[in-house]
């Protein structure tokens, strides 16, 4: 008769450090501190959709961080930037 193999030992897993972790992900694509500039006069989105309520939010002279504060979200920031709805300087 031969034993049944033996299961091996469940590692606990470790605890990222506060230094790396602070290291992890991409680095942003623009500063909290960046001012908005809106570059359209009507948002581009469907009146109503949420994306509508994000981007009536954003005001001229905003800073992101307080973009992000007012409820809406970093990706929300990004997606306006990259469709050229807005600029951040």
């Amino acid at each position: 008769m031969s034993k049944a193999p033996s299961k091996p030992a469940k590692l606990s897993p470790s605890k990222p450090s506060t230094k790396s972790a602070a290291k992890r992900g991409r680095p942003s694509l623009f500063e909290d501190t960046g001012v908005i500039q809106v570059l359209v006069k009507e948002p581009p989105h469907r009146t109503g959709s949420g994306r509508d309520k994000y981007s009536r939010k954003i005001k001229n002279g905003m800073t992101v961080a307080a973009a992000v504060k007012a409820g809406v979200p970093r990706q929300q920031v990004w997606s306006l930037l990259s469709r050229e709805v807005i600029s951040i300087s």
